[in-house]
């Protein structure tokens, strides 16, 4: 083919002709001029790899803004026939080349493939064995962007194609949830929408498939692909580390990209080639199942760089299990996921911002102090007459249940709790509450859950503490923890109050003075206060809620 042709252009596939016209295919409005494509491959001995970056170049409306990235993986002197076909744009085509007796399983192998990564602006992961509707790149793009989401994600089952070039009917296939394996882990299945019930944008999900990945390549650094992940498991595992890092997975509303599912090679496969491949195999579904939470390990291999490789802290675990209907430990699929139906995960900036707020303070311990990140009036020695007050007032009111909204590291509140039944704390920052969760846990009545206050409603006891919490709050915010602390069911809120306190005294992004007593959803006064200094004013005051 000759760059810029006009009219009438023709390739060669598998020794065939086809005929393609310009126009043809839905072509999408002109994507921006900088915005540059990088496909990454691994390929393990197979001869249509040739052909699909063939076939993705020749079929994409700008061929000169695409970048391709291979992992080869072959025996030189026996697979001679999966590099008979140069590429049509070989400065555009990087490559890294692997004897496969070195090859260490799909995870490894696309993750080689991503070193290849040169800052284009777009990432598609494929499967070697691919074809592509006309102008595909642009189509793509547009797809992606009408998303509604920040960080989205397109990821499906692709419609299959026959080698040479027989494409199947461009249906819309949905990833469903399968089955738990014996190992407990997650298999995908799909379903197909025809294409003249297409809905008009993208359709949510929360389940990824490994062949057909488009985002934006800043996924690439948010969720590096694990190289100890061999083959089952890539796709879960990617799904709940995306999701937990604030990416949104959706299916896509139009075909765009084939995929051959016959079997047209004999081509061996890498667990034929490696004798090793069940030692590769089992450590890869354990820490799989680790990962997600359906069956713990303590295998040094199976949990190598785990870390690196692990949930994000924008979104729990739980809150993924909650929406998608898959609860990984109970091993159980809801009829929804398993016919691929998936709510939209509504984005929330406030939230989102707030979070991050937080997780910087407790990171960067603003105060240096050594006893406790949540800074010097949490101490042991700060809280000693509100320990004393607050131990005398629980026993008073007969509280046996505590839900600590904004617990921090719930050090000081830790000496009362032996008085209790339950103590929940809940707290913003993830990593936080499992820390938590490891400290206190196993000798105390102590529970902890990740939640915003704001937003999620909190279990129900017999009390709310909410100490220096709402201070970070606006109005709006406050308002809506007011609400979720009556719909707790809660008897009690003891709360930070400033009586009579400046409404407009706020300082950007940090701590204010608020007058609770003027909110409407409070009694006009508490029923009792504490002096919580030093800072003047300051008080821990009690409402009743149930009046």
């Amino acid at each position: 083919m000759i760059d810029g042709q006009e009219g009438e252009m023709a390739r060669t596939v598998s020794g065939r002709v086809i005929v393609r016209m310009q126009g043809v295919g839905g072509k999408a409005a002109p994507a921006e001029q900088d915005e540059r494509l990088f496909v990454a491959i691994a390929s393990y001995r197979d001869p249509e790899c040739q052909w699909t970056v063939r076939d993705l170049f020749l079929k994409a409306a700008r061929p000169e803004r695409i970048f391709v990235g291979i992992c080869w993986q072959s025996v030189p002197e026996e697979d001679k026939d999966c590099f008979e076909i140069p590429s049509p744009r070989p400065d555009q085509t990087r490559s890294v080349s692997f004897h496969v007796s070195q090859s260490e399983g799909v995870g490894w192998a696309r993750a080689q493939a991503h070193k290849l990564w040169r800052g284009e602006e777009y990432v598609l992961n494929i499967d070697s064995h691919m074809r592509f509707a006309e102008n595909w790149d642009e189509r793509m793009i547009a797809q992606l962007k009408s998303c509604k989401a920040p960080k989205p994600v397109l990821s499906t089952y692709p419609p299959g194609y026959v080698p040479p070039d027989k494409l199947n009917p461009p249906t819309l296939p949905l990833i469903c949830a399968g089955y738990f394996d014996e190992a407990g882990v997650l298999i995908n299945k799909s379903r197909a929408i025809q294409p003249q019930d297409a809905p008009s944008e993208p359709m949510p999900s929360m389940l990824y498939a490994a062949g057909f990945v488009f985002a934006s390549s800043r996924m690439l650094a948010d969720v590096p692909y694990d190289p100890l992940v061999y083959f089952q498991g890539e796709e879960i595992s990617m799904a709940v580390r995306l999701w937990t890092h604030g990416w949104d997975i959706f299916s896509p509303n139009e075909a765009l990209i084939y995929h051959a599912y016959v079997k047209f090679t004999e081509r061996k496969t890498h667990w034929v080639d490696n004798r090793d491949w069940p030692k590769l195999n089992s450590r890869s579904r354990s820490r799989v199942a680790h990962l997600i939470g359906s069956k713990k390990t303590q295998d040094a291999g199976a949990l190598a760089d785990i870390d690196a490789f692990g949930l994000g802290k924008a979104r729990s675990l739980d809150d993924y299990q909650r929406l998608s209907g898959i609860d990984f430990l109970a091993k159980t699929i809801s009829v929804s996921a398993s016919e691929g139906r998936f709510p939209l995960a509504i984005y929330d900036g406030a939230r989102e911002a707030r979070r991050a707020l937080q997780v910087e303070r407790w990171s960067k311990n603003a105060d240096g102090n050594f006893e406790t990140h949540a800074g010097a009036g949490s101490t042991l020695a700060a809280t000693r007459a509100l320990r004393v007050w607050l131990k005398e007032t629980l026993a008073r009111l007969g509280v046996r249940s505590i839900v600590d909204a904004g617990c921090g590291d719930a050090g000081w509140i830790s000496c009362l709790v032996e008085n209790l039944d339950l103590y929940v704390g809940v707290d913003i920052v993830e990593d936080l509450i499992a820390d938590n969760a490891r400290v206190y846990q196993a000798s105390r009545p102590m529970l902890f859950k990740s939640g915003d206050i704001s937003r999620d409603l909190l279990p129900k006891a017999d009390l709310i503490l909410c100490r220096d919490t709402l201070t970070h709050l606006d109005n709006a915010d406050i308002e809506a923890a007011l609400r979720l602390f009556r719909q707790s069911g809660a008897s009690y809120l003891l709360a930070t109050h400033y009586p009579k306190a400046d409404p407009d005294d706020a300082p950007a992004g940090g701590e204010r003075k608020i007058d609770l007593a003027a909110n409407s959803l409070l009694q006009a006064q508490p029923v009792d206060i504490f002096l919580d200094g030093p800072a003047k004013g300051k008080t821990l005051s009690l409402w009743r809620l149930n009046d």
